[in-house]
């Protein structure tokens, strides 16, 4: 058997290269049992090396911010993330793509797989998007994409929130119509639903089921099974679930609602 001190070590290695590792995979190599993964996983997560999630684990939020911030621009620092961190979101990024259509009129959530997704849309789309994002908003204008900037809500790498209007997006959301709407989420539950941890990004999300003909959710592994402060609504709300890595009764539970799934490989 590995040493424990050794485990730990080659754990959080792992998930330098890899971003989320299973509890199950990682029992068959070490030649241990789950339990015995559980508690190691436990042990770095209770010093804020990971965080857990539904089977296994990903780095920490603090471990990814580990990276040099210009506050000058502070809107484009998610670019200077390390590779590694980024990888994930441009993986559910280039997947989420493979969605959008010549002429589409697209609502863009905020979050940094939102940026990324922004930068990978083609020129030649003749698009239009609706957005509350302006980290992405320079990566639009560059593709001559049309774009129509909702007031509303930018999270930061930093943890830090910063807004572009006080009013209620929520009310100018109701004139607007779009084809497609492509966000992320704080947290996907099968009984809390989709939930973020702004009142700002409520009132935009909660107008999004009566906007859009298709609604793709862009999630993280350690997104799944967590739950923010404000509930928007069910998860059969949405059409796809982009994902990563889900739990078996989570996938069950999509299934039986009639969300599609898609992994982003």
């Amino acid at each position: 058997m590995i040493p424990k001190k050794e485990r730990l070590l080659r754990i959080k290695e792992r998930l330098a290269e890899e971003d989320y590792v299973s509890s199950k995979e990682l029992a068959e190599d070490f030649k241990v049992s789950e339990v015995t993964i559980r508690k190691d996983l436990s042990e770095l997560a209770d010093l804020k090396h990971i965080e857990r999630t539904f089977g296994g684990a990903v780095l920490c939020d603090t471990a990814e911010q580990e990276f040099s911030i210009d506050h000058k621009n502070i809107l484009t620092a998610f670019r200077n993330m390390p590779s590694q961190t980024l990888k994930k979101y441009k993986l559910l990024a280039a997947k989420a793509l493979e969605f959008v259509e010549p002429g589409d009129t697209l609502f863009l959530g905020s979050g940094v797989t939102c940026c990324i997704f922004a930068e990978l849309l083609p020129k030649n789309y003749n698009l239009s998007v609706v957005t509350n994002n302006l980290s992405a908003l320079s990566s639009l204008i560059e593709k001559n994409i049309n774009v129509f900037l909702v007031g509303g809500e930018i999270a930061t790498v930093t943890g830090n929130a910063y807004f572009s209007s006080i009013a209620d997006p929520g009310e100018y959301l109701k004139s607007i119509c779009v084809n497609k709407a492509f966000t992320s989420c704080y947290g996907i539950d099968t009984s809390a639903g989709i939930t973020v941890e702004s009142i700002i990004s409520s009132y935009i999300f909660k107008a999004l089921p009566n906007i859009q003909e298709a609604w793709h959710i862009m999630v993280t592994p350690e997104k799944i099974g967590r739950v923010g402060m404000y509930k928007i609504c069910a998860i059969e709300n949405a059409e796809r679930i982009i994902y990563l890595d889900i739990p078996e009764s989570f996938r069950q539970h999509c299934l039986e609602k009639g969300v599609a799934l898609t992994k982003a490989v």
